[in-house]
């Protein structure tokens, strides 16, 4: 079985935290209309007729990038759930680098 090194476990933690900035930047800077254009790609929706627990999710996560709270609860109120949850795994990501933890797990 092979073993993570460092560098590619840095690099993760890299791509982790662009990915979040670069994310970030495209939902603050995409317009509504644009998103509300974009296909419905949610398959349980697609097959059912039925929103899944993550149908609107990004609206909400636009709405919310823009400040919108309001607007991103009524598109998905989970959104007070998983924003939380990802701030945190993203914060850890950056603590992670920036003090560069070489500790290699078993």
């Amino acid at each position: 079985m092979p073993t993570e090194t460092y560098s590619s476990r840095n690099r993760h933690r890299w791509r982790v935290v662009l990915g979040g900035v670069a994310g970030t930047l495209f939902l603050f800077l995409l317009p509504a209309q644009a998103l509300e254009q974009l296909p419905d790609l949610c398959l349980v929706r697609r097959i059912s007729g039925q929103r899944c627990p993550g149908c609107g999710m990004a609206h909400a996560f636009h709405a919310l990038v823009h400040g919108d709270w309001r607007s991103a609860c009524n598109d998905n109120w989970r959104i007070v759930i998983v924003v939380p949850l990802l701030i945190g795994l993203y914060w850890r990501e950056v603590v992670r680098l920036l003090y560069h933890e070489t500790r290699i797990a078993p």
